[in-house]
């Protein structure tokens, strides 16, 4: 077999806008295109025990310089079927002829999983291949839909079509992001603000959803450092702040949020303002 080097250079000279390559990227032989001017689309794989555990996509290969990437992760022992998709419209591979395919970017970038249902986005990141690594470092916001709040959670039978489809998703907002392709925990990280409209916020220095797919839809946030939670429900709206707090979503509309080391809760009745009390200490443990 050609290595993928001349494969690259004699078969798709740079004039060529039209040709679509398959990488293998396990061929020890696939380094040197350092050089290569690669245009009309490219696709790289790789696998591992025998599994396409990750594919590349792109426009234009320039050196180093990588357009429109795309990044489909795979779910694990499952052949070829996509979980996640990263993508960003430029990025830098600088050991690309090495084989190594860590890549990052100031450029924006999309981290959504295959059926749309939580869609991150971000500018600045970096990516690691070997530890399947993701860093958004910048205006980090995050959209999930309704319905992957709690694994079967009823909807209404007839929503108002009235409201738009999207005002009640949950939206997160931080200035840092972590995602870990391997147990698919996701960590916001500095100023991060979550609202469940209608329902919760939630403003602490770190936040911690699993985005595994065989929890059908995320069950429990983990919030902590300098945590503030409000429940916004209009007949007993509550305000509380702690260490760290689990918000366990329930299957229909029970919630329950834990706060450790609780130092302050606040019911605030409508209709009528209440002074905040700052002595009033819940000990260890508050359960909401």
């Amino acid at each position: 077999m050609q290595s993928c080097a001349q494969i690259l250079k004699s078969s798709l000279p740079t004039a060529v806008a039209a040709a679509f390559f398959l990488i293998f990227l396990n061929e020890p032989q696939a380094a040197d295109i350092e050089s290569a001017t690669i245009r009309g689309g490219w696709e790289a794989a790789v696998t591992e025990n025998n599994q396409v555990t990750t594919i590349l996509r792109g426009e234009e290969i320039n050196g180093s310089r990588i357009t429109q990437l795309s990044i489909q992760l795979n779910k694990e022992g499952a052949q070829s079927t996509p979980e996640f998709f990263i993508e960003s419209p430029e990025c830098d591979m600088p050991y690309l002829s090495e084989g190594n395919y860590d890549a990052s970017s100031a450029k924006n970038i999309i981290l959504r999983t295959a059926d749309g249902g939580f869609v991150i986005e971000g500018v600045g990141w970096k990516w690691s291949q070997s530890q399947a690594l993701l860093v958004i470092s910048n205006k980090v916001s995050t959209t999930i839909k309704k319905n992957l709040i709690g694994a079967g959670r009823k909807k209404e039978k007839q929503p108002d079509s009235s409201v738009p489809q999207n005002s009640s998703n949950v939206k997160i907002q931080s200035n840092r992001f972590v995602f870990n392709h391997t147990n698919s925990k996701a960590i916001y990280q500095d100023q991060v603000f979550a609202t469940d409209p209608g329902r919760l916020e939630i403003s602490c220095g770190k936040l911690q959803i699993d985005l595994s797919e065989e929890i059908q839809g995320f069950k429990e946030v983990l919030a902590e450092d300098q945590l503030v939670i409000k429940l916004l429900d209009a007949n007993a709206p509550i305000q509380a702040s702690g260490g760290r707090a689990v918000y366990r979503i329930g299957q229909e509309s029970q919630d329950v949020i834990e706060i450790n080391g609780c130092s302050y809760l606040e019911h605030t009745r409508p209709q009528r303002q209440r002074r905040p009390n700052p002595g009033n200490s819940l000990g260890n443990k508050a359960v909401l």
